[in-house]
């Protein structure tokens, strides 16, 4: 609805999401007895071009 609202609703369009990846240890511990691989996805930007 918002994109009709803009006066986008012909033509080809490539909608484009850009993230951010990051790997870690975590672990309740602070002796770090119990770390375990950790993956952290982040979205950052989101884009549209014809």
């Amino acid at each position: 609805m918002m994109l009709k609202d803009q006066g986008i609703h012909e033509g080809e369009w490539v909608l484009t999401a850009k993230f951010k990846q990051a790997a870690i240890n975590i672990g309740l511990s602070s002796d770090e007895a119990d770390v375990s691989p950790a993956g952290i996805s982040a979205l950052d930007g989101v884009g549209m071009e014809r």
